[in-house]
């Protein structure tokens, strides 16, 4: 059991390390006798923490946690984790600021099919893309965050793998990796988020792609490019035409290329934050860093030399990313998300269980 020491709320749920309501380390607190309950602004205090159903407690990974309140700082997260075995996704709240505005928070119950493998949720927090991976093959669906219901809108297809989901900054599209399985170059397209026509963009992307804020460009990452050995960070207009490189780097340096998502265009538009090193690319353990847009000079966030990192996103206000990697290589297989305060700080973990992170996604 652990308890704020703020606003002395109490949760059972071992595996927050924040306070959903004001973002306040939790410290232990040692277990009463009773019922445990989470106490919150506006909402019943005898609501049981976590969640029961007719199956018993659930972890609080199988459920969507949505922060209703009037400050903006409050972020919605969904992550795609692996938690014994099964495969799923979850929406937390993430607060980076605090204040005293009442704020309640509702709890609803989310699928975990253990068929999921790459996600997305749109700017608006309102719906998610995902791709599933069943029977008949590999598919994309579209799924209300609110009301659950869901609607496939790309159909399975047993010769394609998908990757890299990302929603316009408008909302209105989204744009994915496909691939045939005898090729290993994904393809970029993007379509409406009901559906329709897959228009392709670029050929030869290696990760998900990062939007600048006013939407007309994009930027990604091609390895083994310009020459065998190299990997670049590329930008281009958001239809695919005039690709240019940013900047590049030549084995033992090198910008990681995988499908997660390796790159992070910032909120003011001015850097896009990249990872560097990595050892699958011959570079040792693996630093984020930002490039300028102006000029593609690049300096260092962390010196911290992680052992992997997946993937990072920026906090809408530029205040910190979240980080999804593992510190050492003890936890390889139970890669967790971070935040790490921007320009300087000591990253703090926002996750601290046994789950295996596999991507997340923002929406403010």
């Amino acid at each position: 059991m652990k308890r704020c020491p703020k606003c002395e709320q109490t949760y059972a749920d071992e595996t927050l390390n924040f306070c959903l309501e004001d973002g306040e380390w939790l410290v232990p607190v040692e277990r009463s006798e009773g019922p445990v309950t989470a106490v919150m602004p506006g909402e019943d205090a005898t609501r049981r923490w976590p969640p029961t159903t007719e199956e018993g407690t659930m972890s609080s990974a199988e459920y969507i946690v949505r922060g209703i309140s009037r400050n903006r700082s409050v972020v919605i997260v969904v992550a795609l984790f692996v938690a014994m075995a099964v495969a799923g996704f979850a929406v937390y709240k993430f607060r980076n600021q605090t204040d005293n505005t009442p704020r309640t928070i509702q709890i609803d119950k989310l699928t975990t099919e253990g068929k999921a493998e790459s996600a997305a949720i749109s700017p608006d927090g309102k719906e998610i893309v995902f791709s599933v991976n069943d029977l008949e093959g590999r598919s994309l669906w579209r799924q209300q965050v609110t009301t659950l219901s869901k609607a496939r809108i790309v159909p399975p297809d047993e010769g394609v793998d998908y990757a890299g989901i990302q929603f316009t900054p408008d909302g209105d599209s989204v744009t994915f990796l496909k691939r045939d399985r005898s090729t290993s170059i994904y393809t970029l397209y993007q379509m409406s988020t009901l559906g329709g026509t897959q228009k392709k963009l670029i050929t030869d992307v290696d990760g998900p792609i990062t939007y600048s804020p006013d939407g007309k460009q994009f930027s990604f990452i091609r390895g083994n490019h310009p020459g065998e050995g190299e990997s670049s960070i590329l930008i281009a207009n958001a239809d695919g035409s005039e690709e240019r490189i940013l900047a590049q780097r030549r084995r033992p340096e090198s910008f990681p290329w995988w499908d997660f998502a390796p790159a992070a265009w910032a909120p003011d538009g001015k850097t896009i934050a990249c990872i560097v090193g990595g050892p699958n690319t011959g570079g040792g353990l693996m630093d984020v860093a930002e490039i300028s847009v102006e000029d593609g000079g690049m300096k260092p966030i962390t010196k911290k030399g992680w052992y992997q990192i997946k993937q990072m996103a920026w906090m809408p206000d530029k205040s910190g990313l979240l980080v999804m990697g593992a510190e050492k290589a003890s936890d390889y297989f139970s890669n967790q998300i971070w935040y790490l305060p921007y320009p300087d700080g000591e990253p703090r973990r926002v996750t601290n269980n046994f789950d295996n992170y596999l991507g997340i996604s923002l929406a403010a």
